[in-house]
């Protein structure tokens, strides 16, 4: 189990540097399944939330704008269309 969390910690990293790569095919390439697929796909869900709250706030978004992006961004990173 050890290894395994390493393995996703380090997998994280690189989340932001392969934006066109989404959480659920990243879980795919990497072959995971049942609790450790659900684990690496909570962790990267909060990271993909965290990156696309941080882009609405760099450009300045409010309002509708905000919450419209925020869905799509969000979508887009985790793999939903």
């Amino acid at each position: 189990m050890k290894r395994w969390l390493i393995v996703v910690a380090v997998s994280m990293l690189g989340l932001e540097a392969q934006a066109v790569t989404s959480c659920l095919q990243m879980a795919d390439q990497r072959g995971l399944t049942g609790a450790a697929r659900a684990q690496f796909l909570e962790a990267c869900e909060a990271q993909a939330r965290s990156a696309c709250e941080a882009a609405a706030k760099k450009q300045k978004l409010t309002g509708t704008e905000r919450e419209n992006f925020l869905v799509r961004c969000k979508n887009e990173s985790i793999g939903v269309r």
